[in-house]
Order: structure tokens, then sequence, then C-alpha cells
């Protein structure tokens, strides 16, 4: 049966996954960890995720844990999460995509870290992928912890939220999932928690991240761009002031790689001139020298640029 009042609320948004979606549920009706309701927003699908979900809800011992919500029409991956966040009612609030899974001891772990230190409001894991040899492999080893905001700026991330736990007060009080935000609106909430809060980290995989079903919200690359270039305008003002013109101009570069990608080279130089004002070292230079080539010549100048690892992380 549902718990009356849950210790976890754990929220899975999904949009025509009916074909992966059950690896998910099970990954989550096997925790070792009990006291957990189980909320899954369907974001207006046209497959049968609903007689499917429903299927499971029936007939799985555990599926009784199971909440079915549905948005009447596609309203976007934030939208159903903040519709989840809206229905919780446990004290912490975990997500899983509904293409991915955890370990059985993934709410166990980070539950642990939590009646640790009472000074943590959000713990986080290793994500981790299965490599062409089909071993289990961390997709990122992730390190720091505890009031990390300066490192999370320099960073531009801090985690996949297939791997967040935090505190629901901390939701209560920042708000939910910006609906601006297409591809960001991960980094951007897990900026706005940093900000305030403290976090602790589990250095294992804990959760598995998958691609077997496409990423619906990166597959446009002009939108993944704009997302870029519009979540580091938004903390401009806080990286250079806790981390200095160098990074926010290496982040400026990354934007604009990511539009000479896509051959909006007019985006890409107007991005580079506003990062060489933070940093005119002979990477900007560079990129602007790039640029200018034609697009058939810049762009496998950009492909020689990665490969020689200069550090415009992307």
């Amino acid at each position: 049966m549902i718990t009356q009042n849950p210790l976890i609320s754990i929220i899975t948004p999904t949009y025509n996954r009916a074909h992966v979606i059950t690896r998910s549920i099970n990954s989550i009706l096997n925790q070792t960890f009990r006291d957990y309701e189980y909320i899954i927003i369907d974001d207006g699908s046209k497959d049968d995720t609903k007689s499917h979900i429903n299927n499971i809800i029936k007939t799985h011992p555990e599926g009784k844990k199971i909440q079915f919500h549905q948005h009447t029409v596609n309203q976007g991956q934030n939208a159903a999460l903040n519709t989840g966040l809206s229905l919780a009612k446990g004290n912490y609030i975990a997500f899983l995509d509904s293409d991915d899974e955890w370990l059985p001891d993934m709410l166990q772990e980070q539950i642990n870290q939590f009646q640790t230190d009472n000074d943590i409001s959000c713990s986080y894991t290793w994500p981790g992928t299965y490599n062409r040899h089909s071993k289990l492999v961390p997709g990122r080893k992730y390190s720091i912890k505890g009031y990390l905001y300066k490192e999370a700026l320099a960073q531009g991330y801090i985690c996949n939220p297939t791997t967040l736990m935090a505190k629901k007060e901390c939701f209560d009080k920042l708000g939910g999932f910006n609906t601006e935000f297409i591809t960001c609106q991960d980094d951007d909430i897990c900026l706005r928690l940093a900000k305030e809060y403290k976090f602790g980290l589990v250095p294992e995989i804990k959760a598995i991240i998958h691609d077997d079903a496409g990423n619906q919200t990166i597959s446009n690359r002009t939108v993944y761009a704009d997302d870029w270039y519009k979540l580091f305008n938004k903390y401009e003002k806080d990286i250079l002031q806790y981390c200095g013109k160098e990074t926010f101009s290496k982040h400026l570069n990354k934007c604009a790689v990511l539009y000479m990608k896509i051959g909006d080279t007019g985006k890409a130089k107007e991005i580079i001139r506003r990062s060489m004002e933070y940093d005119k070292t002979v990477k900007a230079s560079l990129l602007m020298f790039i640029n200018l080539l034609p697009s058939f010549i810049s762009s496998r100048t950009v492909k020689l640029f990665y490969w020689l690892k200069w550090k415009v992380s992307i």
C-alpha cells in the first residue's frame, strides 16, 4: 500500500517511453529501502504508456506504491517534474528518468548520508554506463561535495538528476524546475541548490544512465546551444564573483563552439568577441580565427580543436 507519510518521494517524468519504462519502474520497486512513494507523471504520451503502467500497478506485488498521473497535453519535462513536486509528500525528493535505473541500494545509501550529517540537504552519487564490453563503468567520477557553489560554477554543472536526492524543504524554498530551460534545467536546479545548501556525495555507482531510448531533450542542437548560453548568462554575475573572468570566458567559449558546430557563425562570433573582453588568450583568438574560416573547413578544425584537448570543456 502507499505509505501515508513516506520518507522519500520519487518522481519520474515520462513521454512515449512505454518500451523502456519497465526497467526504471522495476529498479524502484526492487529498492532495499521501502519507505517511499513513487510518482510517475506522463506528459501526454501518444503510445500505450498509461495501459502499460496500469498493468504493472495491478500485477506487480509492489505496484500499489505507484501513483500515476497524466497531463492531457504535452507540456515538457520541466512541467511534468513540477507536477510531481506539487504532489510529493515525502521529506526527501529523488528523481529517476524513465529510461534510466537505480541499483537496489541507491535510496539506502543516500538516506545514510542524511542521517550521518544533519547539515547535508542534498546528496548525489556517481552515474554508471555500460561500455562496449557491457561492463558497468562510471559515467563521471564526481568529486566535489560540501558547500560547493564555487566549484559548481567553475564546472558549469554538478550531477545528473537521476543521481540526486534533496530535502523537500529545499524545493519549497527555491521553487521547482525553470520552464524557460529545455535542456539545462538540471544544471540550473543543481546550481540553485548549491548556492544555498550543503551537498553530500556517494562516490560509487548507484544509478545507471542508458541511451537506448534516445535523448528527447537535446536532439535539437540549436536548443541545446541556446540553453547553455542562457544558463551561463543567468549565472554571469556569480561566476565572475566566485570564479573570475577567465572561468566565465571559458564558459562563453564552450557556447561559441556549440554554435560553430551547428553552423551559426554569427552567434559564435558575437560570443567569442564577448569572451575576449574577459580573457584575451590564444584560445579565444584561435576560436575567432576558426570561426572566420569557410564552414566546411571550420567544422573540421573544431574537431581538431577538441582532439588537441584545448581546455574548452563541453
